[in-house]
């Protein structure tokens, strides 16, 4: 088979072991019962623009976070969404001046929130080893802390200082992983270190894990892993041992991506699955580049997707020569791997193609995630989206929840009333807030 390295960017996911694919339910087209509702719409002068991270919301689900990666006349910027007797106001709280190196630029990931109100968050751009003239990445980890009615900044680390080499990273594109963000929880850095990973740097190149831990009287940055085999490593999780996983996009065995474990302390990396194992008409049928963060169910079940791939015909070539229309995967405690749904297994690819994010579970056991491609009602005109995986048995069974012009982000679930949050990164022209409501 032959080495593939994408050359679109995509995001992040997983996969492991090559076995049978388990026989899916399709689901209907558009599933009833949810409201797409436009939040805010982003642009206008002097505005930020292209959200390209999903939201966080606050401890007590009236305010919700998130990021614009550029603005008119700036860099990108930080803005807090308040609901007042339901009506969202979205306001600017941090703006990133261009090409600064006191600065970051270009935020890509979301955001976390710790147990005293403060915000965290890295740019792929700026900073102290930002070469605006050479174009470097550079980038910061930064954070945000509310007092006396003000938003007040501050860097926490400068990435770029090594422009080569094993100690070398540079650009974070994904979001800092800790403990207890899947439940919800606010992050604890006196008890909790966050890792995360760059999009480049390392001994080849590939990127690398660093682990940010606050020592009590400053903050401890280490690159604690530097990818040789895959490259473009994605979010990050963590298990009840503290032991690291993930996805590359690309790389691996047979350059479709890889999922891989990494053990707490040495930091050891285990492959888990090499994308691309399986051909077929598609050319991986067992799914290729995945995108987003894994989602781990209490009983260390893994569930991902992947861009391309798969058993479903596509709409056309995906990435690099390989077709298919993605699909989503589980890798098991015991560690074996199927994919639970092929898409555009349906006429024209009217169930999507080509998953843009991660997945998250509901407390049913309901996946949640986005594509970037279908067929509006079987028509010709494409349209990205959202959909639903419901278990039943040894099945599953996807239904489109939505379709809407830029709908790629991840969506975020508030459990209390079955909300699901986003940005969109074209919707509107500039970017939107939007929130899929259940009827």
């Amino acid at each position: 088979m032959t080495t593939i390295r994408p050359s679109t960017r995509l995001r992040s996911a997983c996969a492991l072991v090559a076995l049978p694919v388990l026989m899916i339910a399709s689901g209907n087209a558009i599933a009833a019962g949810y409201s797409y509702h436009t939040l805010h719409n982003f642009g206008g002068r002097n505005a930020g623009r292209d959200p390209e991270a999903g939201l966080i919301e606050d401890a007590g689900g009236a305010i919700l976070f998130g990021t614009t990666s550029v603005g008119d006349t700036f860099a990108g910027e930080v803005f807090e969404g308040v609901n007042v007797g339901g009506t969202w106001k979205i306001t600017r709280i941090h703006k990133f001046p261009t090409g600064s190196t006191k600065d970051g630029s270009t935020p890509y990931a979301p955001l976390i929130e710790d147990k005293n109100g403060a915000l965290y968050g890295t740019t792929c751009q700026g900073g102290k080893y930002y070469d605006p003239d050479l174009g470097q990445y550079g980038g910061v980890i930064f954070s945000l802390t509310y007092q006396g009615g003000t938003w007040s900044e501050k860097i926490i680390h400068n990435f770029g200082k090594y422009i080569t080499g094993p100690n070398s990273e540079q650009c974070p594109m994904t979001g800092l992983t800790y403990h207890g963000q899947k439940e919800g929880d606010l992050w604890d850095p006196d008890v909790n270190a966050v890792y995360g990973t760059t999009s480049a740097g390392g001994s080849d190149g590939n990127g690398v894990v660093f682990r940010l831990k606050y020592t009590g009287s400053g903050w401890n940055y280490k690159v604690i892993h530097t990818f040789t085999s895959g490259f473009y490593p994605n979010e990050l999780q963590l298990d009840s041992s503290d032991n690291l996983y993930g996805s590359t996009v690309g790389g691996g065995k047979y350059g479709g991506g890889t999922l891989y474990k990494l053990t707490y302390g040495t930091w050891k990396e285990t492959t888990l699955h090499n994308f691309c194992a399986q051909d077929g008409p598609t050319g991986c049928t067992d799914g290729a580049f995945p995108v987003g963060r894994q989602w781990r169910d209490s009983n260390e079940n893994m569930y991902g997707t992947a861009a391309c791939g798969g058993s479903g015909a596509g709409l056309g070539i995906c990435v690099d020569g390989v077709t298919g229309g993605g699909v989503v995967y589980e890798y098991t405690s015991d560690g074996t791997y199927e994919v639970l749904y092929n898409f555009c297994s349906l006429a024209k690819c009217v169930d999507g193609a080509n998953p843009s994010s991660g997945m998250i579970m509901d407390s049913s056991g309901i996946l949640y995630g986005t594509f970037g491609a279908s067929t509006y009602s079987g028509s010709d005109t494409t349209k990205e989206g959202a959909f639903e995986l419901i278990p039943s048995g040894d099945t599953w069974t996807e239904s489109v929840i939505a379709t809407h012009t830029g709908l790629t982000n991840p969506l975020r679930l508030d459990p209390s009333n079955g909300f699901l949050y986003s940005t969109c990164p074209q919707c509107g022209g500039d970017g939107s807030v939007f929130v899929l409501e259940p009827d």
